[in-house]
This record gives C-alpha cells, structure tokens and sequence, in this order.
C-alpha cells in the first residue's frame, strides 16, 4: 500500500508541476533595446479565437509598460512587437483571448531581458579571464615577450565585451564600466610593459 501511496503522490507532484509550468510558460531571452515580436496562439473548443488583449506587460520594477491593448491577428497567430526593453529583468506578460461574447481564455507568461540576450553568462567572463591570465602567466615563466601580450589580448576582448553588453545580472552601470575599465587597464599595462620589454631587449 505504501508503494502506491508514493506513486500516487509523485503523480500528483508531476501534475501540478506541469499545470504551474503552462500557467506561467517562459517565452525566452531578448536583448535590451530590440524589438521582440510577442505571439499568442488562441484556441478555444477547436477554433481560433476572435481576439486577444494585452491587459498588462510589467517592467522588472512592477510597473506597467504596456495596458489594454490589442495583439494583431494573423491567421490562427496573434503578434504584438514589443519595444519598450530599457530595463534589465524578467517581464511578465497579462491578458485574455475572446471567443464569441461571452467566452475568455487568461494567459500569462514572462521573459527576460539582459545586455547580451543570453543568459547565466558569467560562466563564458570567468573562462575567458582564467584563459588570459594562464596566457599571460604562462609568457611571464617563459619570459615570452609575445605570449604575455597575446594573453593580454584576451583582456582586452572581455574588457570592451564588458563596457559594451554589461555583466548579466548587474545591472548598477558603475559597477559594469569600473569593472571593464579595470580589466582594460591591466591589459594596456602588461602589453605596453611587454612591448617594451621586447623592443629594448632587441636592442632597438
């Protein structure tokens, strides 16, 4: 009997794992200031819907970017081109689709906006970073003036990537640009060092 029980009880866990994960379905990762093309898919007792209204997409902050409006109808899609990305965050979506005058199906999803359009990238900065610094380290051992400055190279590459897309999930721009200035001027430090090094011990 116990054995039952514990099947039962997993069935039920799965159930309702599966109802919260198509009550509030992901839609994806967007990169900040792009449009993105918002799609519904509407059917109601086998045939299309009549319509489907946006009553809300929220901001990360809570607050509203778009309410009551309408998605355009295309066939059996309904599309609506979001632009408003300023901010970095998870959007929540809010709304209903209509079928005949009386008969409303809710729907809710969310997305998530960051600098690059993917996201957990801190992983992709850490390799990069321990790549460059195991080249520089490995040209400082061999007093290869060429390693030391092509490690140096891998600095600048994550330096400008920084200053330009961000650090997902810090979202205070000082912090992000201190951070890439930082690495930029280790870069500027060990490839002009090296350089340098590599010119006088030519004796030029």
């Amino acid at each position: 009997m116990a054995g039952k029980y514990k099947i039962l009880t997993f069935g039920i866990i799965l159930l309702m794992i599966g109802i919260v994960s198509a009550s509030n379905p992901y839609f994806g990762t967007f990169q900040t200031n792009y449009n993105i093309d918002l799609k519904q898919l509407c059917f109601i007792n086998g045939t299309i819907c009549d319509s489907c209204n946006i009553t809300s997409i929220d901001y990360p902050n809570g607050t509203a970017a778009v309410s009551n409006t309408y998605y355009t109808k295309q066939a059996a899609d309904f599309n609506f081109s979001f632009g408003r990305t300023f901010e970095e965050g998870r959007y929540n979506v809010n709304g209903f689709c209509t079928f005949g005058s009386d008969v409303k199906k809710p729907f809710n999803y969310y997305f998530d906006v960051t600098p690059t359009g993917f996201l957990n990238t801190l992983g992709y900065y850490i390799l990069i970073l321990i790549l460059s610094l195991g080249i520089i380290i490995l040209g400082f051992y061999l007093s290869d003036a060429p390693i030391t400055i092509l490690g140096s190279f891998g600095l600048y590459f994550l330096a400008l990537y920084i200053l330009f897309f961000g650090i997902v999930g810090l979202k205070d721009v000082v912090y992000t640009w201190g951070i890439g200035l930082i690495i930029l001027g280790l870069a500027m430090y060990i490839s002009i060092r090296s350089t340098y090094e590599l010119v006088t011990s030519a004796g030029y």
